[in-house]
């Protein structure tokens, strides 16, 4: 039989015994089963950009090491942490991440009911929840509505095959929140949260040099590299952020220090932690108490 008819149709000589035995009947195109798959959910789309998107970083971080680049130039180009640059580069396959293991919730024992009346034909949270609290469910209508969300399907993809672009309203941050936001790896953000900053990134394209000088610096605080600090220190002057070169002024003139906290074993924190209770302690007096009040206060606080 040629090719054209094996696609076709399936094979008119069904039933035929194979090697063991067994009669099997004969496999349905390959075509068709992509026809026929079961769109993803919006959680497995997100799950595959997020893998398409650390894909095209691994492969960046190869193609630049590959060109002789070290790893700390690396990250700086890229924005990643120099951890993460040594990874991909050691890896001689793309690094697949480890799926995590499932964690118990309030929802746990109710988990095979739920799944029960989802497959019934039950697709509404707020009527899912109403039958685990007869079951004795006693969290929030929240907690079901963000559990069965992962069930739901996707969007379907658009003819043209761009998706519709995220509006950007979809994420409010704070300044304290933004900066929080960049200092968190790329792969633990939602699409949302990335969008977000990429057009935080197109808005002012020294925020991304701001990102990478950060990440530099929390690198080598803890791998205490004291080399490291002053090529780190040489980045921020020739950066041309103003905030960022008062900061190196500043390590420059207390370097000694600095120096003493990357290499000492000596910490500052049990005594900035006795200072904050001695300021807490104080203005829980309203400034009203005197130096003998407060030194018993101090004494006995344990």
């Amino acid at each position: 039989m040629d090719t054209a008819s094996g696609l076709a149709g399936p094979n008119k000589e069904e039933g035929v015994p194979h090697a063991d035995g067994a009669e099997r009947s004969p496999q349905t195109p390959t075509r068709a089963e992509d026809q026929h798959a079961a769109p993803l959910t919006r959680v497995q789309r997100e799950q595959q950009d997020r893998r398409a998107r650390r894909q095209a970083r691994y492969e960046e971080v190869r193609v630049l090491a590959a060109q002789g680049y070290g790893y700390r130039a690396i990250a700086r180009r890229t924005g990643l942490a120099r951890s993460t640059v040594e990874h991909f580069a050691r890896a001689e396959s793309f690094p697949e991440r480890l799926p995590r293991a499932p964690r118990s919730t309030v929802l746990t024992p109710y988990a095979a009911y739920l799944q029960e009346r989802w497959n019934a034909g039950c697709h509404t949270a707020h009527r899912l929840w109403l039958d685990l609290r007869a079951q004795g469910f006693t969290g929030a209508e929240s907690t079901v509505r963000n559990y069965v969300r992962a069930w739901r399907p996707g969007p379907s993809p658009r003819v043209s095959g761009q998706e519709a672009p995220r509006s950007l309203l979809q994420v409010s941050c704070s300044p304290r929140q933004t900066c929080w936001l960049l200092l968190r790896a790329e792969e633990d953000l939602s699409a949302d949260e990335q969008t977000y900053r990429a057009h935080l990134y197109r808005a002012c394209p020294q925020m991304h040099l701001a990102q990478a000088l950060t990440m530099e610096f929390r690198t080598l605080v803890r791998e205490r590299d004291v080399p490291g600090l002053y090529s780190w220190l040489h980045g921020l002057t020739l950066s041309a952020i103003p905030e960022f070169e008062a900061v190196a002024r500043g390590i420059w003139m207390d370097r000694a220090a600095v120096e003493a906290a990357l290499t000492e074993p000596w910490s500052q924190g049990q005594t900035e932690g006795k200072v904050n209770k001695l300021k807490t302690t104080k203005r829980a007096l309203y400034g009203r108490s005197k130096f003998d009040l407060l030194r018993q206060r101090m004494l006995h606080a344990g």
